[in-house]
């Protein structure tokens, strides 16, 4: 509990060597290599009532949270997800269990399960559910490192992501290069030659920006 309780911000890393991360889609959880992006921090939050419990909030404000839904039918493990929960859903908490000398184990108090990180071929592979370890290797996949982030420069991180994400949805550009035959209304007008020039911002590791030009061309209504 002590690693939660001394920062703002942390990174969980697998025994796989990947990192839980929240997805783009504000539903699904994911296991990567990569942790340098903003999908892998999660801001700690504890619960007053219950000292010993916390909830993990994304970068995208939600919650890691233990479903009731099954990752697969007919398997045991049950999805882990983002949702909007607060802490007086049970669901949201997770109970920080101290394992070996390095690792903790998020055991959530609802189930009395443990959070997984799957590993194997597909579908399994990067994948993260909520499950007990049913043999010795797979006791290993809910043991997860800590890694302590700083607050500040996180802090900067997050509100850069919101820039660009405000930036993103006000700068797509469309220029409408149709042409209107004489006597034509906007609703009964034929293009000879409808060109959309749409600019996409894609962001790279938070900081990067590269605006790519792409040209649909679309000939007639």
């Amino acid at each position: 509990m002590e690693y939660f309780m001394e920062t703002k911000y942390v990174r969980l890393k697998s025994l796989h060597n990947k990192y839980l991360v929240a997805t783009e889609n504000g539903e699904s959880i994911k296991q990567s290599r990569i942790g340098n992006t903003i999908q892998a921090y999660w801001a700690v939050e504890t619960v007053i009532s219950r000292p010993n419990l916390i909830c993990l909030r994304s970068y995208l404000g939600k919650l890691l949270t233990a479903s009731d839904k099954a990752f697969l039918l007919g398997w045991t493990g049950d999805k882990a997800v983002q949702s909007s929960g607060s802490d007086s859903d049970p669901s949201v908490l997770w109970e920080p269990v101290r394992d070996h000398s390095f690792y903790i184990r998020l055991r959530t108090p609802v189930y009395d399960k443990f959070l997984r990180a799957n590993g194997g071929g597909p579908p399994w592979r990067n994948s993260v559910t909520v499950d007990m370890p049913e043999c010795a290797v797979t006791h290993e996949w809910i043991l997860w490192s800590i890694e302590t982030l700083d607050d500040e420069v996180i802090d900067i991180d997050l509100r850069n992501s919101e820039s660009k994400k405000m930036c993103s949805s006000s700068s797509l550009e469309i220029i409408d290069q149709s042409v209107y035959t004489e006597g034509s209304t906007p609703s009964s007008f034929v293009s000879r030659d409808l060109s959309y020039m749409v600019r996409l911002p894609i962001y790279i590791n938070s900081t990067l920006q590269i605006w790519h030009t792409v040209f649909a061309i679309f000939t007639e209504y």
